[in-house]
């Protein structure tokens, strides 16, 4: 790789305009040898990350070139190194100077790109002689792009706006322990007061672990910006477009991302998003939008199955277990609560723990994960061995939060059940989980279980029933007076409530109490963990 090459790479690939190039960014090489002695004269690009060059060793050294972003002040800030042995099917690797510490990347602007900010914002641009960055923080009707990498930063910048960037998502703000807040490094404070800071983290990745990374960058920033007074704003952009903002800008034109960045989110509204996505970040493999699941389940060593209740997922476990069933394959359910069990079950054909099927034989069976031990007609992992079973939590996220935290009697026996877990998920041809909320957690618990990890294959229904009318009420008062008037008209109502014992008001036992001086006991169903685990009780 030679610096035109180098060049190409920052111009076509990350749509970095030449007279930015040219400004921002050098070429320095490793060593200066005497054309004619051939000794080595100097080392600069070693002087420049502060590394000790030594010049002999037992391998030989590549030859390097660093591509080093320099800031408006003349300080190098980090620098892309080409020539490395190891480079895989990245063109080079990224350092920063030894010592650096987390700073952003403060770019020079050319004078072309100055003007051009100063006339969409109807300002007076500074001098070609003076430094940019003081004039900006003087005027605060100025957008900030606040980017992730030095790329980045002068890809946006060459659309015209003003652009600083960070190392990666993860820098930028520090947690500050007498504040109990976040921070963001000084640096950064005289940029983003009093003014709009459009956070331009990627949005293409693929990976969980670095999608979390990334929102949990958004939201340190967010949280840091609007604690400096600043006004932080969210790009948000379809990963087809590309990974970074500046494969987008490459890919699709400087136009579309300042499309992108116009149409930036209020940080507030970005993070109410947050609670409804942040439960499974794991791309599917099968993605519809359709009122009943039709597509069948693969044969993949972990599947998950997203979809709202109701919408066929019980259906499509049935008609896996029927074909596993065919083979002689043993099924294993596992669940949280007997009945549960027993229903789950009796659904997919399979019989529960104490019984049999018609035949006599055993092909598995569902149990709760309380069970899931050696003991008296107990359950031992060890005699399905060579067996390849099917392992199924319906509902998996109440059941791996029952078997890691359940009160009942699984709490005297959770390392047992747990060691029983890990042999019977390493002995299954297929482990499915389902879920109207799926979550990476999940996915990752069971994945951690496994002796040899692998990719989950994802399949997601989109679809979502037609919802009802929401009414809030005053006062408790009026809330129990309208559900007894519709409970006098014949409505089937469905009570929800978060306390059960007698001394709540408004608990399940003192609910049913005030129902039952208008209405007989056949009519009302409490469902709590008290008749739960009362046998013969209707619930």
């Amino acid at each position: 790789m030679d610096a035109t090459k180098i060049k190409q790479e920052f111009i076509n690939l990350s749509a970095i305009a030449t007279n930015v190039y040219d400004l921002a960014v050098k070429i320095v090489p490793d060593i200066e040898i005497n054309p004619i002695t051939k000794e080595v004269m100097g080392t600069p690009l070693y002087d420049l990350m502060g590394w000790k060059y030594t010049r002999f060793g037992h391998q030989a050294k590549p030859n390097l070139l660093g591509a080093t972003f320099f800031s408006e002040t003349g300080e190098p800030w980090q620098s892309k190194l080409f020539g490395f042995f190891d480079s895989g099917k990245r063109t080079g690797k990224y350092y920063a100077q030894a010592g650096i510490g987390d700073v952003p990347y403060i770019p020079p602007v050319p004078q072309e790109i100055r003007e051009n900010i100063a006339l969409k914002y109807d300002l007076t641009p500074p001098d070609e002689d003076q430094a940019f960055w003081p004039w900006f923080t003087q005027n605060q009707t100025i957008p900030l792009v606040l980017d992730e990498g030095g790329k980045k930063a002068l890809c946006t910048l060459s659309g015209g706006n003003a652009s600083v960037s960070l190392f990666g998502c993860t820098c930028g703000a520090k947690w500050n322990a007498l504040k109990k807040r976040h921070e963001l490094i000084p640096q950064l404070k005289p940029l983003v007061a009093d003014r709009k800071v459009i956070i331009t983290l990627d949005q293409g990745d693929t990976k969980p672990s670095s999608i979390k990374a990334v929102k949990q960058g958004i939201k340190r920033l967010g949280k840091a910006i609007k604690n400096e007074g600043g006004q932080p704003l969210v790009a948000v952009w379809n990963r087809e477009l590309g990974k970074g903002i500046d494969d987008v800008a490459a890919n699709h034109g400087h136009k579309k991302v300042q499309e992108i960045l116009d149409n930036a989110i209020p940080f507030d509204e970005w993070l109410g998003e947050q609670v409804e996505t942040d439960y499974l970040t794991y791309l599917p493999s099968v993605k519809v939008n359709q009122r009943y699941f039709t597509v069948e389940i693969p044969d993949n060593k972990l599947v998950g199955i997203k979809g709202v209740q109701n919408t066929g997922k019980t259906e499509q476990l049935s008609r896996r277990c029927r074909r596993a069933i065919k083979k002689g394959r043993p099924i294993f359910i596992l669940s949280h609560l007997e009945n549960l069990a027993r229903a789950l079950g009796e659904r997919l054909g399979v019989p529960y723990r104490t019984e049999r099927d018609p035949e006599g034989r055993v092909l598995g069976y569902a149990l709760v994960t309380d069970s899931l031990r050696p003991k008296y007609k107990g359950f031992d992992a060890d005699h399905w061995r060579g067996t390849e079973p099917i392992v199924i939590l319906d509902e998996c996220e109440q059941v791996i939060w029952h078997t890691l935290n359940g009160e009942t009697d699984i709490k005297e026996y959770r390392v047992q059940v747990l060691k029983q877990l890990k042999k019977l998920l390493n002995q299954a041809y297929q482990i499915i989980l389902a879920d109207a909320d799926l979550s990476d957690e999940s996915i990752e618990f069971i994945n951690g279980l496994l002796d040899e990890k692998v990719d989950p294959y994802i399949m997601v229904n989109d679809y979502q029933h037609e919802g009802w009318d929401y009414f809030t009420f005053s006062s408790t008062l009026e809330w129990h007076s309208r559900l007894m008037k519709k409970a006098k008209q014949g409505k089937k109502l469905l009570i929800l409530t978060a306390a059960q014992k007698v001394t709540s008001k408004n608990g399940t036992i003192s609910i049913e109490n005030r129902l039952l001086s208008e209405f007989s006991q056949d009519e009302i169903l409490r469902y709590d963990s008290e008749t739960l685990t009362e046998k013969g009780h209707p619930a």
